[in-house]
């Protein structure tokens, strides 16, 4: 028998095309028959929401809710406007070189469930980039000082040990929205177990608010950590990067991407 494959788009803003055939759109207040309900809600009060941590917000609530699922799953994950592919489709992008562009009407014909089968042993991970260190990236686009002190929460709350923190910081490979792609649900759970922990320890403790594109650094300094652990993931399991990544693909109107809020 197949294992059960979810099929899932996560983050605060619906494609703006129909969904695929048999994907979901997650949310806490369904509008359509095929949503998929979240429950859970946040794990304590008063914790971030999506406007802190963008998609983090739903894949924490929907992590805790697939707690009590029939291990051996998958679940793939898409965004509104970035999914992950198992073959190389559309156009570079010259301003971030990771991924390639889709139209909106190119990613409404797609076979997406095909396109988005794992590739080793239930992985299908999100194209990445060789960085002069994780930590120098980070500080091009952001204080280097909230991705230090959100590592250095996490280890005072015994996330992550000293070795690891050190790990994230001079890994010099990056995966850019490391949550897309298809991954065995018992890893994508460990994952966010780990992720949210990683957030509440750094909120409860030297997060200070940003203004404007930097208001989501709690999510940015996710990504950097979300990276690190589906790599470490990968080389514990004895997985060759390259037979696990796939081609990033961001669906837009112009190859040269732009940040949205």
């Amino acid at each position: 028998m197949e294992p059960l494959r979810l099929k899932l788009v996560v983050g605060h803003r619906r494609p703006e095309f129909p969904l695929w055939p048999d994907w979901q759109f997650v949310t806490p207040a369904p509008e359509q028959g095929t949503d998929f309900r979240l429950t859970e809600g946040r794990l304590r009060p008063h914790g971030p929401d999506d406007q802190l941590i963008g998609e983090y917000f739903f894949l924490f609530a929907l992590a805790r809710q697939l707690r009590t699922a029939a291990p051996g799953g998958l679940v793939t994950f898409a965004q509104y406007r970035r999914l992950v592919a198992n073959a190389s489709i559309g156009m570079p992008s010259p301003n971030h070189p990771w991924t390639r562009v889709i139209d909106r009407g190119t990613a409404a014909s797609l076979d997406a469930t095909t396109l988005t089968a794992p590739r080793a042993k239930g992985f299908l991970v999100s194209s990445g980039m060789p960085v002069p260190s994780v930590l120098l990236q980070f500080a091009v686009h952001h204080p280097a000082r909230d991705l230090a002190r959100f590592l250095s929460d996490a280890v005072d709350a015994g996330v992550l040990d000293d070795r690891e923190a050190t790990n994230v910081l001079t890994l010099k490979y990056l995966i850019p929205a490391p949550s897309t792609g298809t991954f065995p649900l018992a890893t994508f759970i460990d994952t966010c177990r780990i992720l949210e922990r990683a957030t509440y320890a750094f909120v409860e403790g030297g997060y200070r608010p940003r203004d404007d594109y930097r208001r989501r650094i709690i999510g940015f300094c996710l990504e950097r950590l979300n990276s690190y652990l589906v790599l470490r993931e990968l080389t514990r399991l004895g997985i060759d990067l390259k037979d696990a990544t796939g081609q990033q693909l961001t669906i837009a109107d112009d190859a040269l991407i732009q940040a949205t809020v």
